[in-house]
């Protein structure tokens, strides 16, 4: 019976989708062979007819496929990498990112954590990428993210360094997640006159925000240190269990900053040296990526990954996400004051002076943590604005691929976090 086969093949087609990519897209469609093949054997009579509809449309979901949405799934930014290795970026690298080396979604194999390079004999955490190289970073409205990282492995112009007005730090937002070079919001606050270093990383809470400011802030000498805050997943997020800062505070080499005043790991001076210890890592991870790169292709296209991707299925991992245990509300929100009073401390021991910005959630521009957070900026006579006016029933200012600002939100955040910082007083700074 031809029922037999088709189901056979189809169980290891899936089966190998399902291991090489770790995820239960495949699963629809063993069931679905299983529930061919059981009406088959109840009804023998109609087996034909069966089989024709189900061909036709399997068939008619295969060119739908392949015609307006392309033979491959995206795929993420280790298979960029190689594409444009391949062509004309030899030297092209991934972004490596703070939780990068933070087991933070074990679920997917492209976001488990890297080992830490090793450098003299002792492990460091790095806070930002690959010095000089061509970065690839991420893809939503306007193709796939490429730039080249600074001296310092950051998301800035050539040959910018201290000493400059302002430092930036938070998270994809800051570093302009992923509308290229020269259209993020920084780009539009420098275009206004500010010369500001952007210390933004994909995925820093607030321990990676001070950590920045701690290992940065002597060589860049600024007058501001502007902290940006991302309500949807610093300290809470609206839909799933854990934040940033759960993560951050599981690793003792992110903690430290919060729990250690004279810690530092000495980054930029070490830039080299972490560099050299960095690629084998990051190459190795791209092997491993890529081992089985053609047959996944295949299955993924068998199996209509990427029909699925383009039509916002959700493809579910085949592990748990993190076994990381969440706490209360109340702890997150003194955490992360402590990490505020810190970065408040620093700042003003170096002639600076800590500014904060809250962006808000595209779909909870009014969150039940806002309170709280500003709350400690009053506290602390911390200036602070609130995104939420600039942001509010504007649904072009937000990408329709993605999460994060449109080029025109972009643009319009650019220039209220201007018109706020050029009304900072930084001429009485304490010191």
């Amino acid at each position: 019976m031809i029922a037999v086969p088709i189901l056979v093949v189809t169980l290891i087609v899936g089966l190998i989708d399902m291991l090489l990519c770790e995820s239960w897209t495949a699963l629809y469609l063993i069931v679905a062979s299983a529930i061919l093949t059981v009406l088959t054997f109840k009804k023998p009579e109609h087996k034909g007819l069966v089989f024709f509809n189900a061909a036709l449309l399997y068939v008619g979901l295969l060119v739908i496929q392949a015609v307006f949405v392309g033979a491959t799934a995206t795929g993420g930014k280790i298979e960029e990498t190689v594409r444009l290795r391949e062509k004309e970026l030899p030297g092209a690298y991934p972004s490596i990112h703070p939780q990068t080396f933070i087991d933070i979604s074990p679920a997917f194999p492209e976001y488990r954590a890297l080992p830490l390079p090793v450098v003299s004999g002792e492990p460091v955490h790095p806070l930002s990428g690959l010095a000089n190289v061509p970065t690839v970073y991420c893809i939503e409205d306007d193709g796939w993210m490429v730039f080249d990282a600074d001296d310092h492995g950051y998301t800035n112009p050539p040959g910018l360094n201290g000493p400059v007005d302002a430092i930036i730090v938070g998270d994809s937002f800051v570093q302009g997640a992923c509308v290229g070079t020269g259209y993020s919001f920084v780009d539009t606050i420098r275009k206004g006159g500010l010369d500001i270093y952007n210390l933004g990383m994909g995925g820093s809470g607030p321990l990676t925000n001070l950590a920045q400011i701690v290992e940065n802030i002597d060589r860049l000498s600024p007058r501001l240190v502007v902290w940006v805050h991302f309500a949807a997943n610093d300290i809470k997020h609206p839909k799933r269990n854990l934040s940033d800062l759960d993560f951050e505070m599981s690793t003792e080499s992110l903690r430290a900053y919060l729990e250690d005043p004279g810690h530092r790991q000495n980054l930029t001076g070490r830039k080299r040296e972490i560099d050299r210890a960095l690629k084998p890592i990051v190459d190795a991870r791209i092997d491993a990526r890529m081992r089985y790169a053609g047959l996944r292709r295949w299955t993924s296209f068998v199996v209509l990954r990427p029909l699925c991707e383009k039509l916002g299925i959700d493809i579910k991992p085949l592990r748990a996400e993190s076994d990381f245990e969440a706490p209360d509300d109340v702890t997150r929100l003194e955490t992360f004051e402590k990490a505020i009073r810190r970065a408040k401390s620093v700042a003003q021991g170096r002639g600076a002076k800590l500014v904060f910005v809250y962006l808000p959630w595209r779909w909870e521009i009014e969150d039940n943590q806002k309170d709280g957070v500003l709350d400690i900026m009053d506290r602390y006579g911390i200036d602070s604005m609130d995104l939420a006016e600039v942001l509010a029933a504007h649904d072009e200012l937000w990408v329709t691929n993605g999460g994060h600002l449109s080029r025109s939100g972009n643009a319009a955040v650019g220039e209220a976090i201007g018109r706020f910082l050029a009304g900072i007083d930084t001429t009485a700074t304490p010191k």
